[in-house]
């Protein structure tokens, strides 16, 4: 697995050590979008031991964002904070930064171009509700923004792969993915007509045990190194953990949708009732 980006500037900006965040030189990207074609998703590829390996599921076309930018998850705080709501616990994590690195790091507009890191998992889906709501027609919901799934993320790391695709890699930050952590799920059997019975996904409720709030990340990163980081606390935010959106159709003739449009629960983030 790689974690990718897409085309990034042709120029570096240096946030080492002196910040309190990174031990390496991190590049600001820009804000394009791009569609993954078609594929075939291999299970047994990817973990999945009870599965044939010449068993594939069809995944769909679909659109993906770069890494959100400290700027856009800025945009999110002071429209939410206009409102009255909640904006202090929307905030990145101050665990992640000294108070004074945290601070050069939220308020500096050089840092605005950088993946905003430091988001739960939780905000982070709070974050993709807003666009959804943002940038849909007043006339109704006609598809969301939501976090990658398994499937998809491992379709995104290949097509980045591709000498062939203008598709740029950047090695710095892991993601949040739209899925649980648990040890077991790759034991579990999938239906090969549609690739997203491959997810598991439990939304864990506050009185819940630490356990039941691990959600997966994928990806290296400048502290994970050669290894790849597993999972993290959906209400906890990291220091080298980033976020991206896949932006799904809801109801499209002759397609079954996800299991996020499906689930009541997360649905009415997005103002959506069943």
């Amino acid at each position: 697995m790689i974690t990718y980006g897409i085309r990034i500037r042709a120029w570096i900006l240096t946030f080492m050590l002196l910040t309190g965040f990174f031990t390496v030189s991190v590049v600001a990207q820009n804000n394009s979008t791009v569609t993954i074609p078609e594929s075939r998703f291999y299970p047994a590829l990817h973990g999945y031991n009870t599965i044939f390996t010449d068993s594939f599921a069809v995944l769909p076309s679909f659109e993906a964002t770069p890494f959100i930018t400290l700027g856009e998850y800025k945009q999110f705080l002071e429209t939410r904070a206009a409102k009255g709501s909640g904006k202090d616990s929307l905030m990145p994590d101050r665990s992640i930064a000294s108070t004074e690195a945290y601070e050069k790091y939220m308020h500096r507009k050089k840092y605005e171009s950088y993946p905003v890191v430091g988001v739960s998992w939780q905000n982070a889906l709070e974050y993709c509700a807003w666009r959804t709501k943002m940038e849909n027609p007043d006339s109704g919901i006609v598809f969301i923004y939501r976090l990658p799934y398994k499937s998809e993320w491992e379709q995104m790391a290949l097509y980045a792969d591709s000498a062939l695709k203008k598709f740029e890699i950047n090695r710095h930050y892991a993601e949040w993915i739209m899925a649980s952590f648990d040890e077991s799920a790759l034991s579990l059997l999938g239906n090969l007509n549609n690739a997203y019975t491959f997810e598991y996904l439990y939304l864990a409720g506050k009185s819940d045990p630490q356990v039941l709030k691990r959600m997966c990340i994928y990806g290296k990163s400048f502290l994970s190194g050669d290894k790849h980081k597993m999972y993290g606390y959906s209400d906890r935010g990291y220091r080298d953990v980033g976020f991206r959106m896949v932006k799904e159709y809801v109801n499209v003739p002759g397609r079954k949708p996800s299991p996020v449009v499906l689930n009541d629960k997360i649905m009415q983030l997005y103002g959506v009732k069943h």
